[in-house]
């Protein structure tokens, strides 16, 4: 007894088509969680500005390869590391932002995939 099986090649350009659909949606977001990160670390940092060039400086990124999707918070003032490292963490708000918000991240990126 032979079978035929028809329409394999439907099935996979319907898969890869979920996928790309998939992928679309993981990436629109991560750009939406990086730009809440950014927002939320600009508004709670924990120092007075003086200038307003650290806070203007906290910049949300993500990044992907299809697979690996990643989300970023920095802080671009080249006396950022002093603020996030030094003063025993007093003055940090990267690490405390992106921990904040883990939460959120988990959220949105089931509303977007649709759970």
């Amino acid at each position: 007894m032979q079978a035929t099986i028809t329409g394999l090649d439907e099935i996979k350009a319907n898969l890869l088509k979920f996928a790309s659909a998939e992928r679309e949606r993981v990436s629109a977001g991560m750009s939406l969680i990086s730009a809440q990160n950014e927002n939320m670390g600009k508004q709670d940092r924990p120092w007075t500005d003086r200038t307003g060039n650290a806070r203007r400086s906290i910049t949300g990124s993500n990044a992907n390869d299809g697979v690996i999707y990643t989300s970023a918070l920095a802080i671009g003032v080249t006396y950022g590391r002093f603020l996030e490292c030094d003063f025993g963490g007093r003055f940090s708000v990267v690490w405390p932002t992106m921990t904040k918000q883990r939460q959120n991240m988990l959220i949105t990126l089931a509303k977007v995939a649709g759970m």
